[in-house]
């Protein structure tokens, strides 16, 4: 299942990616609270969770539940942006949309896996 879970975090992570700038961000996307353009940057949620949840962290070490709230941030940030282009997430075959539906299925699969634990 963690498997699944680290995977399902690729399609998140380069739909925040692509919203950022490449050359605007003077950390180069690493989220430092103690440098001030940091914490009052527009892109300051995703890069924040994007420090924490790089394809390059040790994420098969963290905990389910750590890797479940990354898909449950996740869920809100593909949702909001979804909703906002005013896409109908049960029928649109966008990526985005078809990446919500599975997410959302995984979620409920996680919270039905750790209640049996």
């Amino acid at each position: 299942m963690k498997r699944i879970i680290i995977e399902s975090l690729t399609y998140p992570r380069m739909a925040m990616l692509s919203q950022m700038e490449a050359g605007l961000c003077p950390l180069d996307f690493n989220f430092d609270a103690a440098v001030p353009t940091c914490r009052t940057c527009e892109h300051s949620r995703e890069c924040q969770w994007l420090t924490g949840h790089d394809e390059f962290q040790a994420l098969t070490e963290k905990p389910i539940q750590d890797l479940c709230e990354a898909v449950l941030f996740c869920v809100d940030y593909v949702e909001s942006r979804s909703v906002s282009g005013r896409h109908n997430i049960r029928y649109c075959a966008c990526e985005s949309c078809d990446w919500l539906r599975d997410a959302k299925y995984l979620t409920q699969q996680i919270r039905e896996e750790l209640t049996l634990v």
